[in-house]
């Protein structure tokens, strides 16, 4: 049976999410995923996902306040509330899995109770609602490895591969290899690494160009998910326009939204080929 192929639906690929869902039919995409919203803005997708067959797969967790996570006092308190009913929006439209991050960031910061306290409760909270919670790999790396060892017991929270943000936030280093038997879900894209002369990182690099595009190793990627026996959706994650004071996705700017997901899908499919 093949793996499934979706698509992030976000407002940057120049169509609404409304719009997008027959899209996503049109050019064979079996799944998609959104951000979070309000009530009336989920219902009206998750309608649209079941009109057209297109499986809802994922939420993504607002991560604005990640950092926040990880302290003690009323913001903190704020930015956990906003998860745990990011949760309970997963369980009330019927969408299995929630991706989270687990920082924001590039300033040092350190890993502690507070964090690990807070995230035990999404996962206690995700078991009760039959909810999975897949933590992405982005900046800060060292606070995924901590929540994965200091959450190993619970089976709701899982691992979610980004493809790019392997290359430009977290140097390169195969995180297949550290937690692949964690992995429940992906984000699939390319870009040009990290780019400033002097090597900082900056979220500006993270293009989520197409995939065999830009620098991301596709061949080596598929190995990896191969070599974990992944059975989830293949997910596209993508930008269509450029990040400020960057250039690499020009090409893209020039096609037409029909014609991007064209191209998308004839990305995302022959990565899928690869892990056969």
């Amino acid at each position: 049976m093949k793996k499934m192929v979706g698509l992030a639906l976000t407002t940057s690929l120049g169509c609404s999410i409304q719009e997008g869902f027959s899209l996503l039919k049109k050019h064979g995409f079996d799944a998609t995923f959104t951000d979070v919203s309000n009530d009336e803005e989920l219902d009206l997708w998750a309608n649209e996902a079941a009109k057209h067959g297109i499986f809802y797969s994922s939420l993504h967790a607002p991560f604005d306040r990640a950092h926040l996570l990880w302290e003690n006092g009323i913001n903190g308190d704020d930015a956990e509330k906003e998860l745990i009913e990011s949760i309970d929006a997963c369980a009330r439209i019927n969408v299995p899995i929630l991706v989270m991050h687990p920082f924001i960031g590039f300033q040092p910061h350190e890993q502690n109770e507070t964090g690990l306290t807070r995230f035990r409760h999404f996962a206690e909270h995700a078991d009760q609602r039959g909810i999975k919670i897949a933590l992405e790999n982005v900046e800060g790396e060292e606070h995924l490895h901590y929540l994965l060892k200091g959450l190993d017991d619970f089976s709701s929270v899982g691992f979610c591969l980004d493809s790019g943000h392997e290359l430009c936030y977290n140097g390169g280093k195969d995180l297949l290899a550290i937690h692949g038997s964690r992995l429940i879900y992906t984000h699939i894209n390319s870009n040009m690494g990290v780019t400033s002369p002097d090597g900082s990182i900056t979220w500006r690099d993270d293009a989520h160009m197409l995939p065999f595009d830009g620098k991301v190793n596709m061949e080596s990627l598929a190995k990896r998910l191969k070599a974990c026996d992944y059975q989830g959706v293949l997910m596209l994650e993508l930008v269509k326009g450029n990040r400020p004071n960057r250039s690499t996705n020009d090409a893209y700017t020039k096609l037409s939204t029909d014609e991007y997901l064209a191209k998308a899908a004839q990305r995302i499919k022959k990565l899928r080929d690869m892990i056969k």
